[in-house]
């Protein structure tokens, strides 16, 4: 501009011309790229809430120094219901206490605690179907407790106990031996400092979390109806009972909340071209900073013909329990006859 009326001005016009083009041009390829990134933001939202399942089939794999002994327990409770109607199901609640002792160091302590969490990613890589899911699900109370005893029945259930508790007894004898593999989002759990334990006065830690899952009203009634149908043993429930479960749309929505996240990475990155190397990107930070990030993660999702908000851990219940695995699966809106199909 300040060339203006000089031999100079009518290059600094085409500059300046030429610079605006420029500026419209890189407005124009970001503009188009933003709904590929929400896109790939809300299917990276959606995986850190499979991540969070992962967290609570890691459970499964805590090490044997974890459980019992000196070194600490591991155990179930179950709640009771209003009515032994299987319309709704019980609440497991796990609490795990690590604790050491003079020869035990609670930091080495911890640190085992943050192995066991890390191999759920690994463990997550054997559900490849529905029926390796049915194995975990319903496998364990099935064979009997670990020792594959026959575990004689009352007829209700575990799932099932009545108002006053009186399959409770029972019931917690074969979470005992044999710990349920229901698994759902899980509550990030707290490490708190409860006293201390052993010689020494070493510190005592206490780790409680909820498992969600099997909140749904749905899921619940199939898993208990199919725990009566062979009232005599669990281990005596069918390959038929079995896979009349795996076939109801419930238990197949389910599966998509814990299919393996490699897997559904990879069919993203067919579909969504650039937008996968966000996604690549974000996979590479620490398992331990995800897990930290989920509890205060609030999305917003479709229920019915409505938008509603809530935070990720609080979608696996209730009447939104399909929009929310709508959500987690990366659609923006499904049917439980859809998810059956996929």
């Amino acid at each position: 501009l300040k060339a203006r009326g000089s031999l100079k001005g009518t290059g600094y016009a085409v500059l300046l011309a030429l610079t605006a083009n420029r500026l419209n041009a890189e407005r124009n390829v970001i503009q188009e790229a933003k709904p590929k990134l929400e896109n790939a933001l809300s299917l990276l939202q959606a995986k850190e809430a499979q991540l969070r399942a992962l967290q609570a089939v890691a459970a499964i794999t805590a090490p044997t120094s974890l459980k019992g002994g000196v070194h600490g327990s591991s155990a179930v409770t179950l709640s009771g219901q209003t009515a032994k109607t299987c319309d709704s199901t019980a609440t497991f609640t796990l609490l795990t206490e690590i604790y050491c002792n003079a020869d035990t160091a609670g930091e080495a302590k911890l640190g085992e605690i943050c192995q066991h969490f890390q191999k759920a990613k690994n463990i997550a890589s054997a559900f490849v179907n529905i029926n390796k899911l049915i194995k975990l699900t319903v496998g364990a109370e099935t064979k009997g407790n670990v020792g594959e005893a026959t575990l004689v029945s009352t007829g209700a259930g575990p799932y099932c106990p009545d108002n006053i508790n009186r399959d409770k007894g029972s019931a917690n004898a074969v979470l005992a031996t044999a710990p349920p593999k229901i698994k759902s989002t899980y509550t990030k759990a707290t490490a708190t400092l409860t006293g201390t334990s052993g010689a020494g006065s070493c510190p005592k830690f206490t780790e409680t979390g909820k498992e969600l899952l099997i909140t749904d009203a749905q899921l619940g009634k199939v898993l208990c109806e199919a725990q009566k149908a062979k009232p005599a043993t669990y281990n005596s429930l069918s390959t038929e009972t079995a896979k009349g479960l795996s076939e109801k749309p419930e238990v197949q929505a389910l599966a998509q909340l814990i299919l393996p996240i490699k897997q559904a990475f990879r069919r993203h990155r067919t579909k969504k071209g650039s937008s996968s190397k966000v996604i690549r990107g974000r996979t590479n930070k620490p398992q331990r900073e995800i897990f930290n990030s989920l509890s205060s993660e609030t999305i917003t999702y479709t229920a019915g013909a409505e938008k509603k908000e809530g935070k990720i851990t609080d979608l696996a219940s209730g009447d939104d329990f399909t929009s929310a695995v709508a959500y987690f699966v990366g659609k923006e809106t499904v049917t439980m006859q859809q998810i059956s199909k996929n």
